[in-house]
């Protein structure tokens, strides 16, 4: 014991006294029932199978480990997932095991950890069990860390950092023992990739359309790359500026400089204009056979009315960007001039679609389809033809869409921030039920930029799972 309470040991320590008080204060919050319904309970139910589809999406288990400046590590925690473990143990105990059906094509999309994640959804039993190997020794999995020892191996590489500079980063990022892992997790997970499949989907054709950052981008870049060395060096109070509003600002630089400040001039050479070329093109071309296209951005959703409204507000009243951050160096030069609202990529791309010539009801959002009639009625347009150009994020046109019938062409107008949404993106044009042979996929990309950062990131992310000798990041789960 002395040894864990040594002074070398003292952080750990802290670490596991404020994961204590944390889960304290969950437990009481989960056991305040002054907002709950006191009617029927789950157990109640008589539920005896349960069967989750797109179970990707309850992987932010709450996770503890002692691990340290180790990146690949998600230590996330939603409430949803903790809900969704409670009632997994639940159908163990009364089915034996057997009452738990995942279905997901990203079981791990993100980090590492992931993997564990789903078995102790699937196969607690077997980590409680724990594993022994060639050489009879017994090791324990019921903690993440323990499975790590296992399993899993830090790598450290230098890696292109946010900020566009190089930095060593240790990264939990590549599995050990993988033959051994590979057959605990068959044990549960049936596995089939696209090749095994042979599924009647399209070819596909991928387009990478490189932009040339303009002046105003350059000079912003720079700006970010000194903001990410005051915040590094500790220059700067974490709740003036910090690394996650330094990539936020990168991510919106990439897309379009209107976003940094609407007041920047449009730069005709930039991936929205290209963008919106190439979706002309296509449309025209594609008259004949009313061939539709998807175009994905995550960034500059349309605003509810009230949001767009203080946005305009804050930048007459205050010369403030679109979300209430200071405009930049570049952005005083132009402190005279009052905007009337806030830019929107979403609104720019269509007016420009409109001025070139295609009709205004064949471009639609899928953000105006708040309710599931509305989806409903327009997913039946796309699929036949009456709206042709569809626009969204990943959340909305993401998992579970199904507009393929007639789709010719995808967008990818920004990188997402997880590998595993790129997928999901390609996985609504590249699937059973299109009429075309061949589709195209077009990735844009605004050169130094934090767009070369996120494209790299995957990139590299794709080949480290590819380098595996099994396949340790299965394409499906079902």
């Amino acid at each position: 014991m002395s040894r864990y309470c040594s002074g070398t040991s003292r952080f750990s320590v802290k670490q596991l006294e404020r994961t204590k008080r944390s889960l304290e204060a969950r437990l009481e919050k989960l056991n305040n029932t002054s907002r709950k319904d006191s009617s029927v309970t789950f157990e109640q139910l008589g539920v005896d199978r349960l069967f989750i589809d797109e179970a990707h999406s309850y992987k932010n288990l709450f996770l503890y480990t002692k691990m340290r400046n180790v990146a690949g590590l998600s230590t996330t925690d939603a409430q949803k997932s903790s809900d969704m473990l409670l009632k997994c143990r639940y159908m163990d105990e009364i089915t034996g095991g057997r009452g738990v059906v995942f279905a997901t094509g990203t079981p791990v999309s993100n980090s590492m950890t992931e993997l564990f994640t789903m078995q102790r959804y699937l196969q607690q039993d077997l980590l409680d069990k724990g594993f022994t190997d060639s050489r009879g020794r017994h090791y324990s999995l019921t903690h993440f860390d323990s499975w790590a020892s296992i399993f899993g191996e830090t790598v450290t590489k230098v890696e292109l950092a946010p900020e566009g500079k190089y930095r060593p980063r240790t990264r939990f990022a590549k599995f050990y023992n993988l033959p051994e892992l590979m057959a605990m997790f068959r044990e549960t997970a049936d596995i089939k990739t696209a090749d095994q499949l042979h599924l009647p989907v399209p070819e596909v054709e991928y387009h990478t359309e490189k932009a040339l950052p303009s002046e105003e981008q350059k000079q912003l870049v720079r700006e970010l790359s000194d903001r990410a060395a005051a915040v590094h060096t500790g220059q700067v109070n974490p709740k003036i500026d910090n690394m996650l509003k330094i990539t936020s600002d990168g991510r919106k630089l990439g897309l379009d400089q209107r976003l940094i400040n609407p007041l920047f001039p449009d730069n005709p050479g930039s991936k929205v204009n290209m963008c919106v070329e190439n979706v002309f093109r296509i449309w025209e071309n594609g008259q004949a056979d009313k061939l539709t296209q998807l175009i994905l951005c995550d960034l500059s959703t349309p605003k509810a009315a009230a949001a767009a409204t203080r946005d305009r507000t804050a930048m007459a009243a205050g010369n403030k960007l679109a979300g209430g951050t200071d405009l930049h160096a570049l952005g005083n030069l132009l402190e005279d001039i009052k905007p009337d609202a806030p830019f929107s990529v979403y609104e720019d791309i269509r007016s420009k679609l409109i001025a070139m010539g295609i009709p205004e009801r064949e471009i639609a959002f899928i953000h105006d389809a708040n309710t599931d009639a509305k989806k409903k009625e327009l997913f039946a347009k796309v699929r036949s033809g009456r709206v042709r150009v569809l626009m969204g994020s990943t959340f909305k046109m993401g998992a579970g869409m199904n507009v393929q019938d007639r789709l010719i062409a995808l967008h990818d107008l920004d990188c997402p921030w997880r590998p595993g949404d790129l997928e999901q993106r390609k996985g609504r044009i590249v699937r059973q039920g299109n009429k075309n042979p061949t589709v195209h996929i077009y990735r844009y990309v605004t050169e130094g930029t934090f767009d070369s950062y996120l494209w790299v990131r995957h990139v590299v992310a794709k080949i480290n799972r590819s380098a595996q000798a099994e396949p340790a990041v299965p394409s499906a789960v079902a």
